[in-house]
């Protein structure tokens, strides 16, 4: 286990279910995790293994990695680049056209940054 707390976790959840607007109700019903299991990790008494790490991100549609992370299953990381690891899940996700979009957009940003220089 890496150093986090169950407090910081619950308040990431927590967070987590505001912004996408899901109740824990919600929660418990896409995640396949009991209500009663649910409640007990958003009050801290209990902390989620990696199944129910796994039930939330696919819930919640985020990548699996982030919700590990902030449950102290893996280690803390330091990215080079903010938002990598969603960037990375949002690409995995995407149609092929999709993927030809984003990096299409991707390069002419990046030549833009270059051009600014």
């Amino acid at each position: 286990m890496f150093p986090v707390t169950i407090t910081d976790f619950a308040e990431w959840l927590e967070k987590e279910l505001i912004e996408q607007k899901v109740t824990q109700a919600e929660l418990s019903r896409r995640s396949g995790i009991s209500p009663s299991q649910i409640s007990k990790i958003l009050n801290m008494q209990s902390s989620p293994g990696p199944e129910a790490c796994t039930a939330i991100a696919r819930a919640l549609d985020l990548p699996e990695e982030e919700v590990f992370r902030h449950a102290g299953l893996l280690s803390p990381k330091t990215e080079d680049a903010p938002n990598l690891a969603e960037w990375v899940h949002l690409f995995i996700k995407a149609t092929p056209e999709e993927r030809d979009r984003m990096l299409e957009l991707a390069r002419v940003l990046s030549r833009r940054s270059r051009n600014k220089k």
